[in-house]
Parts: structure tokens; C-alpha cells; sequence
């Protein structure tokens, strides 16, 4: 870690580590104004980039008001880390200082550390946001919806889900089904005569009924296997939408 003059133009401005939803004009604009009279600020915290750039863990908008006070070079402490630890020194250093977090910021931030540190428990990211554990639950839920189950991942004939990452904010599509399987029309059953049991036959042991259950066609089996497994991957609520679809369906 060492403090240098860090030229403007190999400063990444990009939302990979931007919690926020967005920046605020008026604070940047009035950081220019102390800028241009001499004003000295602290200095941003950056981590190394690629090709000899820099992400910003700290200090969005004392970059921005920089640029916009005509300065080419700004102070920066240089730390050691990847993209991560840019994210996780921004959290921190958000949530010490600067302007208010509003609930939109603390949705991004969440969001953004499920996808860092998937395997970080819903207490570790709460106390890293600042946040509650059931927040950190229900968004970790809503985004586990969305995932296609892995038996389904391998056999995707019949079945089109859209990709998680376009529904993350979104309530979970239905999936599309295909129709069920059309039994070729059969020809009218004639119509059974009724005769009277000779002698010879009026002793006999009666035939065994013959099975109800038609046999199912490996085809038509695997359908019905991929829309079992469909079936029980989803919620109760969700369940219940796709069964009633299959009601209308088969009508």
C-alpha cells in the first residue's frame, strides 16, 4: 500500500465496485468548486486493474469532481487486491462516511456481495452491509428462484427457461411446457352382441381383465420425467400456477 499522484485517465469509472445506484451530481459539483479555490481532499483508495489500470474502492465522487475541475492527476493511497477487495473497502468505507445509504443503495450493495461471497452465510454479508439477516435472506431467496435446477440443466428438451441474471428484480417467469402428447384418432369400438353361454363355455373361467394403463413410449416418458422433476424443483406457490396451467391445458 503506497500513497502517488495516479493520473485520471487510468482511473477505471465503472459500476463493478460503485454500490451506490447512482452518484450524486450536486456533491461532485460542489467538490469541483472546493477544488478549483485550492481545497485539499483526502485521498482515494484504488486497487490495481487490469493492462496498468485502477478500480475505485473509495472515492467516486472526488474522481469525478477532479475531472470536472480540470485536474489530470488526483492523490490515491494504491492497495493490493482484486476486484473483491476493492468491494469490500468500498462497503466499509460507505457506510463510515460520505452520503446517506438509501434502501436502493443497500438493495445494490446486497446484491453485489451475494454475487462476490456466494458462500458467506446471510449473518456475515448482514454485518458486512450494515444490514439486517432476514433482508439478506429474502434477497438471496428471490435471486435461488430464478436458477434452473441442475437435473434440468442437462436435459433442456421441452423446457425454456429465461437466464436468471435478466429476472434478477423480477417475480420468477412460468415456464413454457410443451402441449401434451395427441393420441392418434381411434375407430368406434363395434358394438359387442350379447349370446347366450353355450353348455360347453357356461363352466369356463373367466378371461383377466386387461391392464387399464395403456404402455407410455420412451419418448413420451421422458417428457413426463423432465415435468415430474420440473414439478417438484419449484415452490408451493409456483406449483400450484403450473398445475393449474396443466389443468387448462389438458382440456
Amino acid at each position: 500500500m503506497k500513497t502517488q499522484l495516479v493520473p485520471l485517465s487510468r482511473i477505471t469509472i465503472s459500476g463493478e465496485t460503485l454500490i451506490r445506484v447512482q452518484l450524486s451530481n450536486e456533491v461532485i459539483t460542489e467538490y469541483a468548486a472546493a477544488m478549483r479555490e485550492g481545497a485539499e481532499f483526502p485521498p482515494v483508495d484504488l486497487f490495481p486493474g487490469s493492462e496498468g489500470f485502477y478500480r475505485i474502492g473509495d472515492g467516486f465522487h472526488r474522481v469525478k469532481a477532479s475531472g470536472l475541475a480540470k485536474r489530470t492527476e488526483i492523490l490515491a493511497v494504491v492497495h493490493e487486491g482484486d476486484r473483491n477487495s476493492a468491494l469490500e473497502f468500498g462497503i466499509h468505507a460507505n457506510l463510515k462516511h460520505g452520503s446517506r445509504i438509501t434502501n436502493a443503495d443497500k438493495r445494490k450493495m446486497v446484491i453485489m456481495a451475494l454475487d462476490a461471497w456466494p458462500d458467506r452465510s446471510a449473518l456475515a454479508l448482514a454485518e458486512l452491509c450494515g444490514v439486517s439477516q432476514p433482508f439478506v435472506s429474502k434477497l438471496r431467496s428471490e435471486r435461488a428462484i430464478t436458477v434452473i435446477p441442475p437435473v434440468l440443466a442437462s436435459q433442456p428438451q421441452g423446457v425454456t427457461l429465461p437466464p436468471s441474471s435478466k429476472y434478477a428484480d423480477q417475480a420468477p417467469p412460468t415456464p413454457t411446457l410443451p402441449a401434451p402428447p395427441q393420441s392418434a384418432p381411434q375407430p368406434p369400438k363395434p358394438r359387442r352382441v350379447h349370446r347366450a353361454k353355450s353348455a360347453a363355455t357356461a363352466g369356463a373361467p373367466k378371461r383377466k381383465p386387461k391392464p387399464k394403463n395403456p404402455t407410455v413410449d420412451p419418448e413420451t416418458q421422458e417428457k413426463l420425467n423432465v415435468l415430474q422433476t420440473l414439478i417438484a424443483s419449484l415452490s408451493i406457490p409456483h406449483r400450484k400456477i403450473l398445475l393449474k396451467w396443466l389443468r387448462i391445458a389438458v382440456k
